[in-house]
């Protein structure tokens, strides 16, 4: 099965050696060149952990571990062998002209390290979104 349009088979995902158990979000890349933005990124990556965690369904690594790979420079089978999870998700944030950027990247990570899905989110920066952002972490 292929997502239309996509060009990606996608039929991988849903076999039991690829069904993912454990999941850690590795800390946003904060490429905004701004870095009052630090702040914003920091509550998108503590909304994603929290998205995920109340789907129940898998094991989610807590901020507090994660936030330690902040910038490091192992590979992400190396972090997933730490954290003990099957899956790592990589994000990035960036401006693009009035608007931000999220990128997502799903990774499978044994036995062979695979990107399982990508998606980037485009949403203009209102205040009404910064105080959402707030009100759920808050």
């Amino acid at each position: 099965m292929s997502k239309p349009g996509s060009g990606k088979n996608l039929d991988h995902i849903g076999k039991p050696e690829n069904q993912i158990k454990s999941i850690a979000v590795l800390p946003f890349d904060n490429y905004t060149n701004d870095n009052s933005q630090e702040f914003l990124v920091f509550e998108m990556h503590d909304a994603l952990i929290g998205e995920i965690g109340q789907l129940g369904t898998n094991r989610v690594v807590s901020k507090t571990s994660v936030l330690t790979y902040l910038d490091s420079d192992k590979t992400i089978k190396e972090i997933a062998s730490e954290l003990d999870v099957d899956a790592i998700v990589e994000a990035s944030v960036l401006f693009v002209n009035e608007e931000i950027k999220i990128q997502l990247k799903l990774y499978s990570i044994f036995p062979d390290e695979r990107q399982l899905w990508a998606h980037s989110i485009f949403m203009t920066i209102t205040q009404k979104n910064v105080s959402f952002l707030q009100f759920t972490q808050g």
